[in-house]
């Protein structure tokens, strides 16, 4: 027959012959594959290359639409630490102050912004930001700035900063920053109250970090040691006192949101060994019983609720009783 007469030629393919074509026909070779990543790999930029040409074209732009999305394409890649530490040497502390600066509300907000995520769990990033003055100049924003949304960028950046920084901190102390905090909280505007949780949530979470820092054991090295000085040398508590924190933490528990209630329950508690006259004050004592009662009744709805395993209500109760058996 023909298919024999052409087998006979040897010309008749076996499966696997046919399989092997067909996986040719259909995939690339490997050679092939190489030298396609290769020239593909010619034309990656690495994250330093893009951050260079954005703070070029930065520079050379006089566009203030143009810069406000430079500054949020930079924003993006600064939250990797050798990125922020890379600002220095590429000259990107220079733009962010000289934004902050700037009349334009969109710099200023996207300076803010890119400041925050760099300095964020960054040492040395914090460090560069202090150099060149990011601390004064976030406050001044804050204090002058009447956008909202602008006001919100200026406080991420200094809480960034100050974070597990005591040199920081020691600094917003003596550039008058906690007046500032306490200014802004005891503002009575319609709008302030994100920014003024966020005011109580930041001190709150400085006056722990200070308490966990000294009440540590012994340092293990020198630099863990100078550390410790430098907590040793920031009296955020006893400011927060005289500048009548004291007086107004508690009155923010007439808000009526919870989660918003928690962060001044949790102020409120740091600042049991410093406010004195807390047991003295009737008004809180009384709402705080009534905060128990109201919670202990949640808690119990919650608890009922079978599909219900948060407990949130009932974390809730057990703070408010904390707080009333330390006064």
């Amino acid at each position: 027959m023909e298919g024999d007469d052409e087998c006979e030629k040897g010309e008749c393919k076996t499966d696997s012959e046919e399989l092997i074509e067909e996986v040719k026909r259909r995939y690339r070779s490997i050679e092939e594959l190489k030298k396609e990543f290769a020239d593909l790999n010619l034309n990656v930029e690495t994250d330093f290359e893009i951050m260079t040409n954005l703070i070029t074209e930065y520079k050379e732009t006089t566009s203030t639409e143009r810069r406000a999305v430079i500054l949020q394409d930079l924003e993006y890649y600064v939250h990797q630490v050798d990125n922020a530490v890379d600002l220095e040497r590429l000259g990107g502390w220079e733009i962010l102050m000289a934004a902050l600066n700037d009349t334009s509300e969109a710099l200023q907000t996207e300076a803010a912004h890119v400041i925050g995520s760099a300095v964020q769990s960054n040492p040395k990033a914090q460090v560069a930001a202090i150099d060149h003055g990011a601390m004064q100049l976030l406050l001044h924003l804050l204090r002058t700035t009447p956008s909202p949304s602008t006001q919100k960028r200026a406080l991420f950046g200094l809480s960034s900063l100050l974070r597990f920084f005591p040199y920081a901190q020691k600094k917003f102390l003596d550039l008058g920053g906690l007046n500032l905090l306490s200014g802004l909280v005891q503002e009575d505007t319609p709008g302030r109250m994100p920014l003024q949780i966020k005011s109580v949530t930041l001190l709150h979470d400085l006056l722990i970090e200070q308490r966990n820092a000294l009440s540590s054991p012994e340092a293990i090295d020198d630099q863990s040691e100078e550390r410790k000085l430098q907590y040793e040398k920031i009296n955020l508590a006893p400011k927060m006192v005289e500048q009548g924190w004291c007086d107004f933490v508690p009155k923010l528990l007439e808000i009526s949101d919870h989660d918003t209630r928690e962060k001044v329950l949790h102020l409120l508690e740091v600042l049991l060994p410093h406010c004195r006259h807390f047991k003295s004050n009737r008004a809180l004592l009384d709402r705080l019983a009534s905060l128990s009662r109201d919670y202990h009744s949640l808690a119990t709805e919650e608890s009922s609720d079978a599909g219900n395993i948060d407990e949130y209500f009932s974390s809730l109760e057990s703070l408010v009783d904390r707080i009333l058996s330390q006064i």
